[in-house]
């Protein structure tokens, strides 16, 4: 009996024992599971992190790239910039220079260069000043030793450049250059149905444009002061600027009977004591009272018909 019970307690203890081995397998396989698992996880992680790094390393190279080209970009600009700068400064240098030489006209050294240019601009120039017309009024000014002139009805400057290059020669102070340039200008008093219709088309714009390229081409800037306004403006504004002391007059204006008249009445007063006028045209039936005018007041001093042309010169 005492035996049977021993038995019975070792057989409940090693039960016990088993059933706590059972138990404990049991946690070890779960935690077995939860070790695979989480190695699992960790691998995951693992390759997680290598796959960032291996981004995070693409997305430095390019941000590297993006920088190396914008540093590059950067470079090229300031090269360009600087090249940009270095082109302007090296205008601005040749513009100055240009300003600087034509602050001082180059002035005819001799008779003969004189002449050579005064039939070079007679007879290169669109126009309709002869060649003989303009060798006659700088020899005239040449000789009268004259520093001030004035035209009417400029063009493209045939005559107003002999009357300029001789008034430079003189080391003259001021050639006042008179014309509208404007078509509105040229027909606003009638002449003759051929001659409106010719001035309403003709592109005078590019005609100015061709008078301002010879005065900077003769260096005659500072000596030529452009005038652009119809006669009657021009008559007052000259005025206020000289008074009456214009020594060469050249009338080549609107050929209306009109404007003539208009133009000898006011700019002849503008003239001074030993100077001379010059009117254009007198050929024209509608510049006779404008030269009848002139020969009441002036002694005549030439008559020139021939070679295209027709003029009166006067001395004041």
């Amino acid at each position: 009996m005492l035996l049977s019970a021993r038995t019975k307690r070792l057989s409940l203890m090693v039960a016990q024992r088993d059933g706590w081995l059972l138990q404990r397998e049991a946690r070890i396989a779960s935690l077995e599971t939860t070790i695979s698992e989480l190695e699992t996880m960790l691998r995951e992680r693992e390759a997680t992190v290598h796959e960032r790094e291996k981004l995070s390393e693409i997305e430095i190279a390019r941000r590297e790239d993006m920088l190396h080209e914008r540093e590059n970009s950067w470079k090229i600009e300031m090269t360009r910039r600087e090249y940009t700068i270095r082109e302007r400064e090296g205008r601005i240098a040749w513009l100055e220079g240009q300003v600087r030489r034509l602050e001082t006209p180059r002035l005819p050294p001799c008779t003969d260069d004189l002449r050579i240019r005064l039939k070079d601009v007679a007879t290169r120039l669109p126009g309709w000043c002869p060649e003989e017309k303009a060798l006659w009024m700088a020899d005239h000014i040449v000789q009268k030793g004259y520093k001030t002139a004035t035209e009417l009805g400029v063009y493209a400057g045939r005559s107003v450049f002999s009357i300029a290059l001789a008034i430079a020669a003189n080391q003259g102070h001021a050639v006042y250059a008179v014309d509208a340039w404007d078509n509105a200008v040229a027909t606003s008093t009638l002449t003759s149905e051929r001659d409106d219709v010719w001035w309403d088309a003709v592109d005078l714009v590019a005609i100015k444009s061709q008078f301002l390229r010879e005065t900077i081409s003769q260096n005659l800037v500072s000596l030529i002061k452009i005038i652009e306004l119809p006669s009657a403006e021009a008559f007052r504004a000259v005025s206020q600027l000289v008074g009456g002391s214009i020594d060469f007059l050249h009338i080549d204006g609107a050929h209306s009977e009109a404007q003539a008249l208009a133009d000898v009445t006011n700019w002849s007063k503008l003239v001074a004591s030993g100077g001379t006028i010059v009117l254009d045209d007198i050929d024209w039936s509608e510049v006779r009272r404008a030269d009848e005018f002139l020969a009441s007041r002036f002694e005549r001093i030439e008559e020139f018909r021939g070679y295209g042309t027709a003029f009166s010169a006067y001395r004041v």
